[in-house]
């Protein structure tokens, strides 16, 4: 057995107001033990003394927000690489592989959580700001692509609504999710990308905004364009989740008889080895607290496509 001892770096090098003599350190420990032991050992050697934090995983949660506050550094862009693969965030991956150059806007959240709760005046504000902040790409004639359904809903269906007029609409007519626009381009003969031929099993649950906002097949379609992927797209109905839904005390109980009703049997009656897709966080979430089974945003597994060939 091993144990580990951690303090993640504070100090980034040209720094002169952050210094190693004038932070609190941060240090953390696979055990109360081993973290005792590595506080101890910079009480000794720091003026300004140390904050030990419950886990490795506090304290290296802490450096990201820390970094954010301060500076964009190598290890903040290396902190969230690891965040956004754990996102499903390989869109980029597969967009820039493809021969498109990617721009992340710095847009607010997109308010479909404050619409979901009645709370329509924040949703309104931030409509108004993602508004202005996504129309002078969509000017320039670049659109607007996007990997959850609520949130491309959003700004599709709902911003027409909260704020009519020809700039919400703009956005709205130029926003798509990024399997739309991935057949878009292929149909165009526009999607510079080889694939792999290996064989993979994959069952396709849709979102239930997926489903209104284009429908299932365009994922369908995009999970198809491996010539070694077999695509088996699941008889569903709701997961159950919706959105935060599922959370609540109140209906969790609810929540989980609609993920069996037409989902979780399907998914776990499955022999052999295969993936799930889905779009949805919230699906994800559900279908693996209700049958194990990790699902991937099916940008995923284009990437994994992508890569091995």
């Amino acid at each position: 057995d091993f144990y580990c001892g951690y303090s993640p770096e504070r100090i980034n090098p040209g720094d002169k107001k952050h210094t190693l003599t004038n932070i609190t350190k941060i240090t953390s420990g696979s055990n109360d033990e081993v973290a005792t032991i590595v506080d101890d050992l910079y009480n000794n050697i720091l003026e300004k003394g140390t904050h030990k934090a419950s886990s490795i995983a506090v304290a290296e949660a802490a450096k990201v927000i820390e970094n954010i506050q301060r500076d964009v550094n190598i290890a903040l862009i290396n902190e969230l690489s690891m965040l956004f693969t754990k996102l499903g965030l390989d869109t980029m991956e597969v967009l820039e592989a493809a021969g498109f150059d990617i721009i992340l806007s710095q847009k607010k959240c997109c308010g479909r959580p404050m619409i979901s709760k009645g709370m329509i005046r924040q949703a309104i504000e931030n409509a108004q700001y993602n508004i202005d902040c996504l129309l002078p790409y969509v000017e320039q004639g670049i659109p607007i692509i996007g990997c959850e359904p609520s949130c491309i809903s959003t700004l599709t269906d709902d911003y027409v609504d909260l704020i009519p007029g020809d700039r919400s609409k703009l956005v709205a007519e130029n926003t798509f999710m990024i399997e739309e626009f991935i057949v878009n381009c292929h149909e165009k003969d526009e999607l510079d990308l080889n694939f792999t031929e290996n064989p993979k099993e994959i069952l396709l649950h849709g979102h239930c905004h997926q489903r209104a906002l284009v429908g299932i097949q365009p994922s369908s379609k995009v999970l198809g364009l491996p010539s070694g992927y077999n695509v088996e797209v699941i008889d569903s109905s709701c997961c159950g989740m919706a959105g935060s839904f599922g959370y609540e005390t109140e209906h969790y109980d609810l929540s989980m008889e609609i993920g069996k009703l037409r989902l979780f049997d399907q998914i776990s009656s499955k022999n052999g080895d295969f993936e799930v897709a889905v779009s949805g966080v919230s699906c994800r979430e559900q279908i693996k607290h209700g049958t194990g089974k990790e699902p991937l945003h099916l940008i995923e597994l284009i990437r994994d496509a992508i890569h091995q060939n």
